[in-house]
């Protein structure tokens, strides 16, 4: 099942268009690309941080529960213990 009749005329317009076009028009298309390639990046950083803060403010109440050094920290030491002994 193909694209539709259509599209691929769309597409081959937009190959013409693109390689019809002067080397400067192309290299401002790749910039532009490039930047929002950047921009698309900076942006899911952010909500990666963003998920962090909010899941330490959500978990923030049941710190005390929490050992020192995380439960990794806990687990890390009773392994490291257990092999002392």
């Amino acid at each position: 099942m193909g694209m539709p009749g259509h599209v691929v005329a769309a597409h081959k317009r937009l190959a013409n268009i693109v390689t019809q076009r002067p080397s400067s028009y192309k290299t401002r298309f790749m910039i532009i690309e490039i930047v929002g390639a950047c921009l698309l990046a900076v942006v899911v950083v952010a909500l990666f941080i963003t998920a962090d803060r909010w899941s330490n403010a959500l978990w923030a109440k049941h710190r005390e529960q929490i050992p020192p050094g995380g439960l990794l920290g806990q687990l890390w030491r009773k392994l490291t213990r257990s092999k002392q002994k």
